[in-house]
């Protein structure tokens, strides 16, 4: 992997993981130009972290909406094969709040024990 890829497969991890700003990271990858190359997946721990985030008052609905977003639109993202539907399915309603239903900390709850059921 040259210097360039491990800094994509870096920034898209750190965007997997939500350990930086989402915009931060979106802005650094585009300016590498591309979204293909090896993929990150996206795993329910990294949605249940968000998850719990959010629930403690350390995200806002906001910036949950903007991260699964961000996720669904990358092309070099995949989703954990052994949970993926309840990840695509929650993922969909983080992205699209006015579709389903805005996030809450107790629909944040509501999730996070539909994720542990998927164990």
């Amino acid at each position: 992997m040259n210097g360039k890829e491990l800094k994509r497969a870096t920034l898209v991890q750190d965007l997997v993981s939500m350990s930086g700003k989402v915009q931060d990271s979106l802005r650094q990858l585009a300016a590498l130009d591309d979204d293909e190359g090896e993929a990150a997946t996206l795993t329910q721990a990294h949605l249940v972290a968000v998850l719990k985030r959010y629930r403690d008052g350390k995200l806002t609905a906001a910036e949950v909406q903007e991260w699964a977003n961000a996720i669904e639109n990358r092309d070099d993202i995949d989703f954990d094969p052994d949970h993926e539907s309840a990840i695509d399915d929650i993922m969909y309603d983080l992205a699209n709040p006015t579709a389903s239903h805005p996030l809450s900390p107790a629909l944040a709850s509501q999730l996070l024990a539909q994720l542990s059921s998927h164990d």
